[in-house]
């Protein structure tokens, strides 16, 4: 599409509109029927966490239902790689959250990133990494924010 407007060309309203960062999530609930809400988050190399806060503030608003929370990340393409990682891989996932008692899951904070730290590359990764070891706590920084981490136990059957 940029390359387009570049060259003189008009722009289709059809390639706009899959342009925009919630329109699978758009078209998805059309296809469903699903009234519910979504939310977009962009926020940079920040984005897999804040999208984590926003699902985790959804399911404190009503605990009643799941919320699932939809990562992706794929390399950008040409002229905007030069932002990405080097060698940087496809990565999706799909989290479902759900309330459970009091203690239960993993608890997250966030505090500004120290100065001079080494932000953690691929954060939904290392978030998986976290979820499937032992590891009681770990803390990962982000461009501007450091994630923190905390497995809780769940509750005694």
């Amino acid at each position: 599409m940029m390359d387009g407007l570049i060259r003189g060309e008009s722009v289709s309203p059809a390639d706009f509109t899959l342009s925009v960062h919630h329109a699978l999530a758009g078209l998805l609930s059309i296809a469903q029927n699903n009234r519910r809400g979504h939310v977009a988050v962009a926020a940079g190399g920040e984005t897999f966490f804040c999208g984590l806060m926003e699902a985790a503030a959804c399911l404190a608003a009503d605990a009643g239902d799941p919320v699932v929370l939809v990562y992706y990340d794929e390399p950008l393409c040409d002229p905007f790689d030069e932002f990405d990682e080097p060698d940087a891989e496809t990565l999706a996932l799909a989290l479902t959250l759900e309330a459970h008692e009091a203690g239960a899951g993993v608890r997250l904070s966030a505090t500004p990133a120290p100065a001079g730290a080494v932000t953690a590359s691929r954060p939904g990764e290392a978030f998986l990494r976290f979820l499937l070891t032992g590891v009681a706590e770990t803390t990962l920084v982000g461009e501007r924010q450091a994630w923190r981490l905390v497995k809780t136990d769940a509750p005694a059957s």
